[in-house]
């Protein structure tokens, strides 16, 4: 497959799991939030299709900041010919997938460190993002990792976070009993993992979004 291709089946899939009334609450969103407010930079990772640029496109208050994607040709040339040019008129900017230009964390770096307190950054991308060298040596000290998971039953079913290890966590041992069970529609998610359905050739979504 080329790389523009590539491109063109990942931007199908996007926009088939991203329309708004699809979207379902992460249960990562309040400490995305919380955070935001204090730090300059936060960085979130996860493998493909779990739900980085939606959330960050749906959720309060990112829905609301400037976003770019490295998948986008111009966007990416951008990224490395001007990239002061990304955030230009905005002090709040989504940079997603921005494991394909490693450089920009440096003018992240440099912008963040010129400027204490003004910008904010959500600088998003795939699960190996946190290995890369470039990472650990732009950021240290100046962003907040998190990772999201796939979907879990309980976002699925749109239920409150379980508290029971912050709970065991500071002594607060549960009391025998059974434990819930989950919804009798949950095999068939259980079993493709927590993932997105597959697109099949014969779906009317593979054919009406190019």
């Amino acid at each position: 497959m080329t790389g523009e291709a590539h491109n063109i089946v990942i931007h199908v899939m996007n926009n088939f799991y991203s329309l708004p009334e699809s979207y379902l609450d992460r249960w990562i969103t309040p400490s995305l939030q919380e955070t935001s407010r204090d730090h300059a930079v936060i960085v979130l990772t996860g493998a493909r299709q779990v739900g980085n640029s939606t959330l960050l496109l749906t959720a309060d208050p990112f829905r609301d900041w400037r976003y770019h994607s490295m998948d986008e040709f111009d966007v990416l040339a951008q990224a490395r010919n001007d990239p002061d040019a990304l955030w230009a008129g905005t002090d709040w900017v989504i940079l997603d997938e921005v494991q394909k230009t490693p450089d920009l964390l440096v003018a992240v770096k440099r912008v963040v460190d010129r400027n204490p307190e003004k910008y904010r950054f959500v600088l998003s991308g795939s699960a190996n993002l946190l290995v890369m060298k470039q990472v650990g040596e732009s950021l240290v000290g100046r962003a907040v990792y998190f990772v999201l998971a796939p979907m879990t039953l309980g976002e699925l079913h749109k239920t409150q976070p379980s508290d029971i290890l912050a709970r065991l966590l500071v002594g607060d041992f549960i009391a025998e009993g059974n434990l819930p069970q989950a919804p009798s529609d949950s095999t068939e998610t259980l079993m493709r993992g927590l993932m997105p359905a597959l697109l099949t050739l014969d779906s009317p979504q593979s054919w009406t979004r190019w």
